[in-house]
């Protein structure tokens, strides 16, 4: 059962992305989400959703996923877990705060960094390129945005031949 609602929720954050009933799928995740037992996945998940909503300027509805998120990670969470919460709330933050945006992703970004998980570093050092950017601190900006660039390229090139469109395209880092 945990499977089904783990693939229940991700649908339902899939439809984020392309659907304009957020609230609605918002509050369809909140209630999936409980009936998930491992907390690693909710945390996961969630701030996934909470990005999608970001993406769609729906920060209300972030930060009532952020509200459920703040319930599950412990003090104890792995590097990983505690860089992905700090990320997701240094994106909400990002149109309220750039200041404190900052901060949430330098310490999310050190994490990232000790948890060695290429794909979320470079998500953080883009996220902080933007968050410079809407400080107009252009050269930090710059040098994110730079460090970004290179951990994709890293990326892309283990990524076969075959599946590097797919890539570009599920990552939205072809628009």
């Amino acid at each position: 059962n945990i499977l089904k609602y783990t693939t229940t929720v991700h649908v339902l954050i899939n439809q984020l992305k392309h659907e304009d009933f957020a609230e609605f799928l918002t509050r369809q995740i909140l209630e999936i989400s409980e009936k998930i037992t491992n907390k690693s996945t909710n945390i996961e998940s969630l701030c996934q959703a909470i990005h999608q909503l970001c993406t769609k300027g729906e920060y209300v509805l972030a930060k009532q996923l952020l509200t459920k998120v703040q319930q599950y990670i412990q003090e104890d969470a792995p590097k990983r877990l505690k860089a992905t919460y700090l990320h997701a709330k240094g994106i909400i933050e990002l149109h309220v705060d750039p200041n404190q945006t900052i901060a949430f992703l330098e310490e999310a970004l050190g994490l990232a960094k000790g948890s060695k998980s290429k794909e979320l570093i470079t998500r953080i050092q883009a996220d902080l390129g933007n968050a410079y950017y809407a400080l107009e601190k252009y050269y930090e900006a710059a040098n994110y945005y730079l460090e970004s660039s290179e951990g994709i390229k890293v990326l892309i090139s283990q990524i076969p031949n075959k599946y590097k469109l797919d890539y570009f395209n599920g990552r939205q880092l072809s628009t």
